[in-house]
């Protein structure tokens, strides 16, 4: 016969909020609460270290997919290196660059990200007889690279999925065990990393702040966990003293009674707006806070310092450092030439892109004003171009115009020179060469 066992109910006056405040773990993202005790995943044998580098991957994706300074970070360099992304073909019509171009950036985008949070980046693809190949980034966790004495290889274990309708079984297999992609003949794979090409990945940038940003968690912990104790207002209302010297010493004809704390109580509960009381010179009425001193920003200082360490550059100019600008602008350089690098290197493989006119020629392009002031970008117009120093392509290409599209307009507009020249010069007046009784100005072409 089952038996059931009686639970005890705890009134509601009485204090809990103790027991709630060690559960508040629960509303802190596992992957950040583990990140103390896998924070010395790479110990001391650095043989070691590959077998973990899966777990490492998980906790960074988590890191810059999630909030905190960690994502902050990552974000804003997705958005400074992506800026002004543009997929230039040759061999192609606007209307195919237009359709087909704006969907390989997420490609790029993908990359990018991928970058940015392991610092390694593998593009896999099918090809596609019709068109673009069907192509992935997939996690670097689920990677295993190698290169020995020039051969490459790439072990691929792909997700899980419910349904495998329609699925290869050469693909079933690797969302179990992986696959050595590129075997088959329609497969392709390229791969980039900033660290140095080894057996295996390496540990990305970001581990080297697991340890901080576990601590920076613990006491984010802290300060929620006092915002929650703070939640209920505590009340203190004493009467009575304590006799301490003379022949009544201890004596305790001057406590609380238990009538007097039964009635103070009912008119507690009766308060609405302001109350009068009348006691005697022994009655105080207190509310209990936690100090400001818990909540205060300073024990967050050395952590920050820390971070904005690891931040580099891109930390400058979170704060409005402009002198870090120049160095801001050599990680910039080098990171995008990582990731035009691979999408040049998968756009321009064989067998990517099919299908009529084919590309040939790919370039991934991005602002060249992203990393220069307001102040240095005239500067450099007034020297280079102002001086012949520098081509009008270039001085296009500097201040964000297409040069091809804005020499195509300049043919139109030469092309209808009276719908496009102006009937007045709006600082002279009446345009010169106009004649005496006015009229559009002579033309120059």
């Amino acid at each position: 016969m089952a038996t059931t066992k009686k639970v005890k109910r705890v009134p509601r006056d009485t204090t809990v909020e103790i027991g709630l405040m060690q559960n508040q773990s629960a509303f802190i993202p596992q992957g950040d609460i583990n990140a103390y005790s896998n924070a010395n995943l790479v110990g001391a044998k650095a043989g070691k270290a590959a077998a973990k580098l899966p777990e490492i991957y998980k906790l960074c994706r988590s890191y810059s997919q999630g909030g905190g300074f960690v994502a902050s970070v990552l974000w804003m360099w997705r958005v400074l290196l992506l800026d002004g992304l543009r997929i230039e073909f040759q061999g192609k019509t606007d209307e195919w660059q237009r359709t087909q171009g704006n969907a390989l950036k997420d490609l790029v985008d993908n990359i990018a990200l991928e970058l940015l949070t392991c610092e390694s980046a593998a593009v896999i693809w099918v090809e596609n007889t019709s068109g673009v190949a069907h192509w992935q980034v997939p996690d670097s966790e689920n990677l295993t690279y190698c290169v020995l004495f020039g051969d490459q290889s790439l072990k691929v274990k792909l997700p899980k999925v419910s349904d495998m309708t329609g699925v290869v079984d050469r693909y079933k297999n690797a969302m179990k065990d992986g696959v050595a992609w590129g075997d088959a003949n329609n497969e392709g794979w390229r791969i980039a990393m900033f660290g140095k090409r080894n057996l295996l990945q390496s540990p990305p940038r970001l581990y080297s702040v697991f340890e901080e940003i576990a601590a920076l968690n613990l006491l984010r912990i802290g300060d929620f966990n006092g915002a929650w104790a703070a939640k209920d207002l505590v009340r203190h209302y004493s009467k009575g003293h304590e006799i301490k010297t003379g022949d009544k010493a201890g004596d305790p004809r001057h406590f609380l009674k238990t009538t007097q704390a039964k009635k103070i109580k009912a008119e507690l509960l009766k308060k609405q707006g302001y109350w009068d009381l009348i006691a005697n010179f022994d009655v105080a009425l207190k509310y209990y806070f936690l100090d400001a001193a818990f909540f205060d920003e300073k024990k967050y200082a050395g952590l920050m310092a820390r971070m904005v360490q690891w931040a580099g550059p891109i930390s400058g100019l979170m704060k409005g450092e402009v002198d870090r600008l120049p160095a801001l602008r050599a990680e910039g350089a080098y990171l995008r030439s990582k990731i035009a690098g691979l999408a040049e290197e998968v756009l321009n493989a064989t067998g990517f892109l099919q299908g009529a006119a084919k590309a040939t020629g790919v370039r991934v392009t991005f602002n060249t004003r992203t990393f220069e002031t307001p102040k240095g970008l005239l500067e450099l117009v007034r020297l280079s171009h102002g001086n012949g120093l520098a081509s009008p392509q270039t001085a296009r290409e500097e201040i964000g115009y297409d040069d091809e599209r804005e020499s195509e307009r300049m043919m139109t507009a030469h092309s209808k020179a009276k719908a496009y020249t102006p009937p007045f010069e709006a600082k002279q007046g009446m345009a010169t060469g106009s004649g005496e009784t006015g009229g559009r100005p002579v033309e120059t072409l």
